[in-house]
């Protein structure tokens, strides 16, 4: 409905606008012939025929007494979804299906190792989301670029070897607030 609503606005805002074509069935724009301005209203027998074809009903029981309203649950229940990705990560990007070690302690350093990884991943992934340039690229392709970035450095009188960067590796390092 925050859709439908922002769509209504913007054909209140401008009479000129045009209905964008998915939402064209959720309207009744109507302008009488002499008429100066038109009328902008919602269908809403179209609206309540999708509604019941596609939208379901969730319900969520808690003794947790810190979620007091629908909005918490449903919040609490969106971070559980990202917690399960980065547990699939881990297994299956951060090669942690099989431990591959022989002692407690070497256990220990490789998940810690792990937990790390995976809170700078987290990191990275939030500031990613919220950079504008980024949001458009999908997360293999956003580190298809990072892995082409390098530099070379040289010991003694010679000065690093930094390449190019594209305009994509430019604004993924602007929203990580890396200077390169």
């Amino acid at each position: 409905m925050e859709n439908l609503n922002r769509e209504y606005q913007r054909l209140t805002s401008n009479p000129e606008t045009k209905v964008k074509i998915e939402y064209e069935p959720y309207f009744l724009i109507n302008k009488p012939k002499y008429a100066r301005k038109r009328t902008v209203d919602f269908n809403m027998a179209a609206i309540e025929k999708h509604r019941n074809k596609y939208v379901g009903h969730i319900c969520f029981l808690t003794n947790d007494p810190t979620i007091k309203t629908a909005e918490d649950a449903l919040r609490e229940y969106s971070t559980r979804d990202y917690i399960e990705k980065d547990f699939d990560e881990m297994k299956n990007s951060l090669d942690m299906g099989r431990i591959r070690v022989h002692t407690e302690e070497r256990m220990r350093a490789r998940l810690f190792i792990q937990l790390l990884a995976e809170i700078y991943l987290r990191e990275v992934r939030l500031r990613l989301r919220e950079a504008d340039a980024c949001r458009k690229m999908t997360k293999t392709q956003i580190f298809s670029h990072i892995k082409a970035i390098h530099k070379i450095r040289f010991k003694g009188k010679y000065n690093d070897v930094t390449p190019a960067l594209s305009k994509n590796q430019r604004s993924i390092l602007e929203a990580l607030e890396i200077s390169f």
